[in-house]
């Protein structure tokens, strides 16, 4: 019987151990898995973060709107935009100043937009 040679043997070993190394590198739980699943975990501990830091300043918030009838107020008047008896409100339209001067006519009143709240009588 002959005996392999050296270097069949060689390679047959460097074979095997490529074979184990690619199957610890990306086999089902290997090293780009786990890789992958360590930056997964990063992205969603800082997530939590972020939300633990939103639900302490809605705690806040929600906490000022209980407590803080002056804050209230402002809230409920910007975002229903609610106005208080006999209070007049402006509005203009948003344009171009240049081109108004250029434009005849354009010295007309610009009341026509303004709203008037005036229920005294």
């Amino acid at each position: 019987m002959k005996k392999p040679s050296v270097w069949k043997t060689a390679c047959l070993i460097l074979l095997i151990l490529m074979a184990l190394l690619a199957w610890v590198a990306f086999g089902e739980r290997g090293l780009v898995r786990l890789h992958r699943t360590d930056m997964e975990r990063l992205h969603l501990v800082e997530r939590i973060r972020k939300l633990a830091e939103e639900n302490r300043k809605l705690h806040g918030e929600v906490q000022r709107l209980r407590s803080d009838m002056t804050y209230l107020e402002a809230v409920v008047r910007k975002e229903l935009r609610l106005i208080r008896e006999n209070e007049v409100i402006y509005r203009f339209k948003k344009g171009n100043p240049s081109k108004e001067k250029q434009q005849p006519g354009s010295n007309r009143a610009r009341h026509s937009d303004a709203r008037i709240n005036d229920s005294g009588g």
